[in-house]
């Protein structure tokens, strides 16, 4: 066989080959094969070892071996269904870097698959998440609309997205930007606001039902609300879109602030995305996870709301990653009640939401009235705490129509002790709060980095929720305590818990430092001190790895003797609510090593969960 013939020398001989190709006794040996005459058992084996960038060139010459050299290429992506899952890092944006690199990303491979037609799970990231991995390069935010365009001409063709999630983490280390608006040429926020409008779009009319955005916008917004007929300020440009009402629902009008010395211009305005009409858009959205102020700012705002209004299954939203001002919370929130109002039941506030006052937030909560699940994160406490403290303001709210909200359908509470202990002070003593209440997680008081902090916390924890044992209700309520984010020494803490419990002098020196109604509590009327969450039922952390003698199977459990006498259930989450991260993973020897010590340490534990494994014990 001559040199032409395409096998390395490294493969083996296969007699039963060349006798299927010998068309007669008159084969001869200068006779040659071609690449495609050989079975797909040798092919997978030459195209597997071949560059990223030589499998995608072969996906290009034909059918077959775009059926062959495709999946080899995404599976090298960490994409081995597409239909199922699909998880795609579009971390170069420079158009010129994107067709020069040795190494193609996923994106390269997906654009071509003609054979997908819809996929179930999309995750785009626009950086890597993780700071510490090498993914992640040098980019000018200049070229990310480009970046935006390359996953819309993915999406364009396909039939079918179910739930979608776009991430862009700004690093400053790797992409610079423009810091304000004012800054950055108009033509260049238009072009960014029409890519990415496009590809919101898109998910939209592909019958997306879950849409996650975490992704700020390409430069710092100078944007100013206004109120609906305000007049035009001199030296600024206003949207077009606010001006039109052919649809008849209400809009918010606002303002890109330029630089009073530049010249203005009739063109130089940027209108906000065209939300897609009902008659062709799909109404399937179920959930909407705002993580970002690209949807309540301008541009985006308007679209924003008129997804809200459209789409009747919308019932559940979440918001985190929000640094917008004061006055955008209150001028959008009762928009976005008037929105959702009737049709929510399911409703987050996770973290980075500092300008969201308590009164607007106690209004927009006023006016959902169907709300089942409730959740806000542990750092309105501050805010809660102060405004608890504000007498007036709470009694001028509460003279208001809709008051501090009643929340009379909500199941499960996941809120500050300051958040419930104020709805407890709106009501009377005979009325009681949340009649339908059947699960309430609250976080810890203080920080559970010292050991006296859990003093603190379980007075104040212990106090709230036998207030809301002693009212009358239909049905009991499980207590449950989320410390996911708590450095926990268990070891150290449980000796220092049994320390105090053992010798006196010790237990002096901690008590002088607590009020005297503090102490009466701790002693419970001259027993012996009790440092516990004694009506906590459920415990939730956040990951648990057995590395160290004070972070141990058999610390955790003492741990959770000492603190929790009536656990059930254990949690380990596994996973950061509102954050980009894949979920983590506890070890299988770890897992067993708790299930054994739980039996052993902790007999009223009758469920370990750990992420979406549940153990039965």
């Amino acid at each position: 066989m001559d040199e032409s013939f395409p096998l390395e020398d490294s493969q083996p001989y296969n007699e039963a080959v060349e006798k299927q190709t010998l068309p007669s006794a008159t084969y001869t040996l200068q006779q040659t094969m071609r690449l495609l005459d050989l079975p797909n058992e040798l092919l997978f084996q030459i195209l597997g070892g071949l560059s990223q960038r030589d499998l995608l060139s072969m996906s290009y010459l034909n059918r077959r071996l775009r059926s062959l050299a495709l999946p080899i290429f995404l599976a090298a992506h960490g994409i081995e269904d597409p239909e199922r899952e699909t998880s795609i890092y579009v971390i170069e944006w420079n158009p010129d870097k994107v067709s020069s690199t040795d190494r193609p990303d996923a994106l390269s491979g997906l654009t071509n698959l003609s054979t997908l037609s819809r996929v179930e799970h999309f995750r785009c990231f626009f950086q890597d998440a993780d700071a510490k991995n090498f993914r992640n390069t040098f980019q000018l935010g200049y070229d990310l609309p480009h970046a935006v365009s390359r996953v819309a001409k993915f999406i364009q063709p396909l039939k079918h997205v179910g739930k979608a999630e776009i991430y862009l983490v700004w690093d400053p280390y790797f992409v610079t930007r423009e810091r304000t608006a004012p800054n950055v040429p108009v033509p260049e926020i238009r072009r960014w606001t029409n890519a990415f409008g496009y590809l919101l779009n898109l998910l939209v009319v592909r019958g997306c039902t879950s849409l996650t955005v975490q992704y700020p916008a390409v430069f710092e917004p100078a944007f100013s609300f206004k109120s609906t007929n305000a007049v035009r300020k001199a030296f600024s440009y206003l949207s077009h879109n606010v001006l039109r009402r052919d649809d008849q629902t209400p809009q918010v009008e606002w303002e890109l602030l330029r630089p009073v010395h530049e010249e203005k211009s009739n063109s130089d305005v940027v209108d906000s995305p065209t939300f897609p009409s009902t008659s062709v858009a799909p109404k399937r959205i179920q959930s909407l996870s705002i993580h970002s102020p690209v949807l309540l700012l301008p541009p985006f705002t308007n679209w924003t709301l008129s997804l809200l209004r459209a789409h009747p299954h919308l019932t559940t939203i979440s918001f985190a990653h929000l640094f917008i001002a004061k006055d955008a919370w209150s001028t959008l929130l009762p928009l976005i009640a008037a929105a959702v109002s009737d049709k929510l039941v399911h409703l987050s506030f996770f973290k980075d939401c500092p300008n969201l006052d308590v009164a607007d937030l106690f209004s927009f909560l006023s006016h959902l009235p169907n709300l089942r699940y409730l959740s806000i994160d542990r750092s309105f406490r501050y805010r809660l705490d102060e405004f608890k403290r504000n007498k007036p303001l709470i009694a001028a709210l509460a003279s208001l129509n809709h008051g501090l909200p009643k929340l009379l359908q909500l199941q499960t509470l996941r809120a500050p002790v300051e958040f419930i202990s104020l709805l407890l002070e709106s009501r009377s003593a005979k009325d009681p709060i949340l009649p339908r209440l059947k699960h309430i997680t609250v976080f810890p008081t203080s920080r559970l980095m010292h050991p006296p902090n859990y003093i603190a916390s379980s007075l104040s924890v212990n106090s709230l929720l036998d207030r809301i044992s002693a009212q009358e209700r239909s049905s009991s309520i499980v207590f449950s305590l989320d410390a996911q984010m708590d450095f926990t020494d268990f070891g150290a803490v449980a000796r220092w818990i049994e320390l105090f419990y053992t010798h006196g002098e010790f237990r002096r020196s901690v008590l002088e430092a607590f009020a005297e109604p503090d102490v009466r509590l701790l002693l419970k009327g001259g027993q012996a001190p009790l440092i516990a969450f004694e009506r906590i039922t459920h415990v939730v952390l956040y990951h648990f790895k057995d590395n160290h003698t004070n972070q141990t199977a058999k610390t955790l459990c003492l741990w959770l003797k000492l603190l929790f006498p009536n656990l059930e259930q254990l949690t380990f989450t596994c996973h950061l609510e509102a954050s980009p991260q894949q979920d983590i993973t506890i070890e299988a020897a770890t897992v067993e090593a708790l299930v054994q010590e739980l039996g052993r340490t902790c007999p009223k534990v009758r469920v370990l969960v750990v992420g979406q494994e549940r153990h039965s014990l």
